[in-house]
C-alpha cells in the first residue's frame, strides 16, 4: 500500500471509502496545520537569516533539525493513516472522535517511526473511527511509552485469551501453571510475567496454585478462540470456571483488540484435553 493517504483513499471504494475521507479531513483539520506552522515558521527564519548573512552554526543545525523533525513526524503520520485504512469500517464515524483524544493521540503517534509500531497505532486510530470510545487516552498514553519487546510479548500472551464474552468482547488469556512448556516456549516465564504486570498489562498470581475464576457459570456455555467457537458442557447447573493465573487490566483488555496472535491449536488441545477434561468439563468445536 502507497504511504500517501490520500492515494490509498483513491483506492478504496463503496461506503468504506466515505469512513476513510471524513478520516482524512479529520487529521487534516487537527494535525496538518500545527506540523506546518512549524515547518513554515522554520523555513522563514532560515530565509531571513540567509538574506542577513547571519547564519551561525547553531542556528543552521537548529533549522535544520526543526525541518528534518517536521518531515519524519509528517511522514510518520502519513504510514499510521494509511495502513489504517483497511481496518475501517463501512459503518465507522470518525466524524464523532473527541477533539482532545484526536489531539492526544497524534501527540504521542507522530513520534513513533518502528514499522511494527506504526501498525498498532493504526489498528487503535481504525477501532476508534469504527467505534469511538473505544480506545481511552489513558491507554494511548500507555502505548506511547510501551516498548516494543513489550508489546511484542504482551502479544503473546494474547496467544492465550479466550473471548469469554461475545456482546462484551470481554477476553481471558488462560495461564494455568506457567511453568508449562505451553507457555514458556514464548518466553512467558516468571519474571516476563511480573513485568507484564508490573507495567499494568496484566494482574498476575504468582502461585501456580491460585487462580481467578468465574462464577455462575451455567451448564451449557460459549467460548471463543480467535474465530472459532466452542461449547463447555458442565457437571453441575451452577458452576466455576478456572481461568488460571493471569487476567487483563483495563488498559490490557483495551489493548488486546489491536493485536493478532497467533492460532495455537497445541494450546487448544491442551486446555481441552487437559485442563478442562480433568475439570469434568466436555469442550468441542461447534
Amino acid at each position: 500500500m502507497s504511504d500517501d493517504p490520500i492515494t490509498a483513499i483513491a483506492n478504496c471504494t463503496g461506503e468504506c471509502a466515505k469512513v476513510a475521507q471524513q478520516l482524512l479531513r479529520l487529521v487534516n483539520d487537527y494535525v496538518q496545520p500545527s506540523l506546518l506552522k512549524r515547518k513554515a515558521h522554520a523555513e522563514a527564519e532560515y530565509s531571513q537569516i540567509i538574506l542577513n548573512a547571519e547564519l551561525s552554526g547553531i542556528e543552521q543545525r537548529s533549522l535544520s533539525r526543526v525541518l528534518k523533525e517536521s518531515v519524519t513526524q509528517q511522514s510518520n503520520i502519513d504510514n499510521i493513516v494509511t495502513n489504517s485504512i483497511p481496518e475501517l469500517k463501512p459503518n465507522g464515524r470518525p466524524e464523532q472522535i473527541e477533539d482532545d483524544w484526536i489531539a492526544s493521540f497524534f501527540n504521542r503517534a507522530k513520534h513513533v517511526s518502528d514499522t511494527d509500531m506504526q501498525m498498532l497505532w493504526s489498528k487503535i486510530l481504525a477501532g476508534e473511527s469504527n467505534q469511538p470510545g473505544s480506545f481511552s487516552k489513558r491507554t494511548i498514553d500507555f502505548l506511547g511509552a510501551l516498548e516494543k519487546h513489550e508489546a511484542e510479548l504482551f502479544r503473546d500472551l494474547c496467544t492465550y485469551n479466550w473471548m469469554i464474552d461475545k456482546d462484551t468482547k470481554e477476553y481471558r488469556p488462560f495461564i494455568h501453571n506457567h511453568l508449562n512448556e505451553i507457555y514458556s516456549k514464548r518466553n512467558l516465564t516468571f519474571s516476563e510475567l511480573q513485568h507484564l504486570d508490573k507495567i499494568g498489562l496484566i494482574h498476575f498470581q504468582e502461585n501456580p496454585l491460585a487462580h481467578y475464576t468465574i462464577k455462575n457459570v451455567n451448564k451449557n456455555c460459549k467460548i471463543w478462540y480467535q474465530n472459532s467457537m466452542y461449547s463447555l458442557v458442565f457437571p453441575k447447573d451452577e458452576n466455576m470456571l478456572n481461568t488460571g493465573q493471569v487476567i487483563l487490566t483495563y488498559m490490557g483488555h483495551e489493548l488486546s483488540k489491536i493485536f493478532t496472535p497467533q492460532f495455537d491449536q497445541v494450546f487448544v488441545d491442551f486446555m481441552i484435553d487437559d485442563i478442562w477434561k480433568r475439570a469434568g468439563i466436555v469442550a468441542q468445536k461447534i
